[in-house]
């Protein structure tokens, strides 16, 4: 069926009809359409409109793959680079397509980093292009993720710097409607965390944060004049993973300046040896009130956990994971008698 033989029938057969496609076919489609002046020919170009609708307006990718990531890109609608997507916005139809989700996919192979960082920097380009931020912020759902498969083992500085300034141009979509915000393996933990760390109190609609195996060592508060506010995370925070990293402390005032929204915690996999320890008035029920899920599994340095800080009354119940933890024969008692007590699960 020729364009202008689609553009005859009623518009919700049409759209039925393209809706039936799949992506690839949407696309040959595109490739083999014949060429007409869009101004002289209206009615073909409704039609073309729901042809695009199908391909763009659905799920899209911009993807950067150095490495692993075809089997992503593949269970999406559309997927483009950077670079192309610099070449798709010069067609106004396609900006006037929205998708209703967006990913953006950013993955290395840790055998490469030269085309990796060139790339990077064209992802830059592409969120400051002057029709990026009317585009973006129409999405209804962004979930942004970047795996740097530990990019410390090759070019540690100029690899970073190009990943915080990443970091750091992202937050021009900050008015955008971004769900889940991903960054792994990357190092960052070790460049600055006193900076880089408040970034994404600019992302107030992330609900998902995940910050695993990112050589992060300190989870430091607030400065004295902020403490016990959030100042640095999104305001609507349901999850945050810092799982995989280097954290040896985690203070009751780190924990007291997380979102009140928070529901699942992660501190997998570190190396926690003193965990809200420092303050005995301290109480989970208090500070996360929501909290639902909070992980400590695998940190084998932690051999004692107060059990008052899961006292209190609590409007849900509160799953705790100390697998892998070595937590001495009395303090397992107590954290014991606490759950009993209160909506506590404990995994031992």
């Amino acid at each position: 069926m020729l364009l202008c033989d689609l553009a005859l029938v009623p518009p919700e057969i049409g759209v039925h009809i393209l809706n039936q496609l799949l992506p690839k076919d949407s696309r040959q489609m595109l490739t083999k359409l014949e060429i007409f002046d869009r101004e002289k020919a209206p009615i073909q170009l409704e039609a073309l409109g729901w042809l695009y609708a199908r391909l763009y307006g659905r799920i899209l990718v911009v993807y950067i793959d150095t490495g692993n990531l075809h089997n992503h890109v593949l269970t999406c609608d559309f997927a483009a680079t950077p670079t192309e997507m610099l070449v798709l916005s010069k067609d106004p139809l396609f900006l006037k397509t929205i998708p209703k989700k967006l990913e953006f996919q950013i993955s290395r192979d840790m055998r490469e980093h030269t085309q990796f960082q060139h790339s990077l920097s064209t992802f830059v380009e592409m969120i400051l292009a002057s029709w990026a931020d009317k585009y973006f912020g129409a999405v209804p759902e962004i979930n942004f993720h970047l795996n740097g498969e530990c990019t410390l083992a090759v070019s540690p500085t100029l690899m970073l710097v190009a990943i915080l300034n990443v970091l750091a141009n992202l937050t021009l979509l900050s008015h955008c409607d971004m769900s889940s915000l991903s960054i792994t393996r990357t190092h960052i933990g070790q460049m600055f965390p006193h900076k880089w760390q408040g970034v994404f109190r600019h992302f107030a609609s992330v609900k998902h944060l995940i910050l695993d195996h990112n050589a992060i060592s300190l989870a430091t508060p607030n400065l004295p004049e902020f403490t016990g506010h959030n100042v640095k995370w999104p305001h609507s925070l349901e999850s945050l993973s810092l799982a995989g990293n280097d954290l040896q402390t985690v203070s009751s005032t780190y924990l007291s300046e997380l979102p009140k929204s928070l529901k699942r915690l992660s501190f997998s996999g570190n190396k926690i040896a003193n965990f809200a320890s420092n303050d005995a008035t301290f109480l989970l029920a208090t500070a996360l009130p929501n909290l639902t899920e909070l992980d400590l599994s695998e940190n084998p340095y932690l051999s004692y956990l107060d059990a008052r800080i899961l006292s209190g009354p609590r409007n849900c119940t509160l799953t705790v994971n100390l697998k892998g933890c070595r937590l001495i024969g009395q303090c397992m008692e107590s954290l014991q008698e606490q759950a009993r007590q209160a909506h506590v699960v404990i995994l031992f």
